[in-house]
Parts: C-alpha cells; structure tokens; sequence
C-alpha cells in the first residue's frame, strides 16, 4: 500500500430479530492503488452459478489453475525422454507426477464436463476432463472416484473429483496429470493457460440488474472518501 491508497468493500449483514449475527458475502469491492481503479462485483447467474467478475461482466477469475492439488513435492516432469522407471525404457512422460498421500483430494483443474471415468491400463484409475475449446486434463492412479462420479457429469473449477492412489503402473502413491490441447499433451507447469471467459450475452441484461446496486453503493463510497481526504483540517 502507498500514501493515497484506498479500499471500499459492499458486504451483506446477517441479522436475527434485528441484531446483528455476521458479516454476510462481500458483493463488490474496489482498491485504488496509485491511481489506478480496481473494482469486482459478485454475480450469480440465472442458473445459480455465482463468481467474481469486472463491472462490465469480464471474468475476474482465471480459467484454469495450474495444479490440481497442493503442490508438496513434484517426483517426475514432463519429459519426452524419460526412462520408465517400472520398465526401464525410454518412454515420454506426457505430464506431471505430483507425489501426495494416498487419499489426498484431487480438484479439477477448470470447469468442464467427465470425459471418462474408470480404468485404463498403466493408468490405473483415471478421469478425463474435456474442457471444451480442444482442452482436456487427465487425472491419473487415483485411489478411487469422487462419490457418484460418471462421464458426462459437469464440474466445476476446484471440486474434488477423486483421490491420490497408486492404481496401475506406479510405484508408490502420486497423481500423474496431463495437460491436452487438441489432442497434443503439452507441460502443464509452463502451458499459456486461457483467459476466463466473460458472460455470455444473454445473461448481461441480468447481470446489470443485479449489480448496478452495487457499483451505485461503490461509486457513492468513493466519492465520500476522496471528500473526507481532501477535505482541510477545522483551523
């Protein structure tokens, strides 16, 4: 933070009878840093999905994040050279091995749809993500599936899909998890991972009904504290 910065957050109450029982959800915010304006309303669309956009309806969230569980220890890279180490010959390593705990939760890396989920030879159990836009992520050795898992269920970005294992050709507990654009597996720790789509234009309408309340309270916020901060001392 630098002298002049500033912050307004718009937030729900939760009250009983009256009396206030929290704080309720952040609705929108806005941070100015050195000038520069940096606002985030709250949407739920029409079909009860709910994320953090810019006042024009861009996607403030990214579309994919780069792993899909913390990160503790990465046991084998991505590696068109690399000697199996179960059968000692050069096979390509078409993506990251992250070694974890058997039962670790495993979380999906962006939104899309089960592709597969069952077993695949040396993979053992694993599932397919097609994210449309030719992307898919594979998720593999798993100990077992998330209750109630099957191809063609959506998921969404963060939910727990399944459990570090050691299925298949594996010689001890991790998750192998590829990155595949149209077709071609590419390194998931260095890929150029795509932009957050913005709204479609049929939910725009709505999305303005239901902020525009919320950039009014920042906008009227804003004026208060640039009055309040420029305002001269009482001689």
């Amino acid at each position: 933070l630098q002298p002049g910065d500033r912050f307004a957050v718009v937030y729900n109450e939760i009250s009983v009878d009256g009396e206030k029982v929290r704080d309720g959800d952040i609705l929108a915010a806005e941070f100015v840093n050195r000038g520069k304006v940096l606002r985030a309303v709250r949407y739920t669309d029409p079909n009860g999905r709910t994320g953090i956009y810019k006042p024009d309806g861009s996607s403030l969230r990214k579309a994919f994040n780069r792993n899909p569980l913390p990160v503790t220890r990465i046991t084998s890279r991505f590696n068109p050279n690399r000697v199996h180490p179960i059968f000692k010959t050069v096979r390509p390593h078409r993506g990251v091995d992250y070694g974890a705990p058997t039962g670790t939760p495993v979380r999906v890396t962006g939104d899309g749809r089960v592709a597969f989920a069952g077993r695949q030879r040396g993979y053992g159990n694993v599932i397919i993500i097609d994210h449309g836009r030719g992307i898919r992520t594979l998720y593999a050795h798993l100990s077992r599936f998330a209750p109630k898992l099957s191809a063609g269920q959506p998921v969404e970005q963060g939910k727990v899909i399944g459990y570090v294992g050691s299925s298949g050709w594996a010689t001890g507990p991790h998750l192998h998890y590829e990155f595949q654009v149209n077709g071609k597996t590419k390194d998931p720790l260095t890929v150029a991972l795509p932009q957050a789509q913005s709204l479609p234009d049929a939910y725009k309408r709505h999305f303005t009904s239901q902020t525009a309340r919320w950039v009014a309270a920042l906008d009227a916020l804003s004026t208060r504290q640039v009055a309040e901060s420029t305002a001269k001392p009482m001689p």
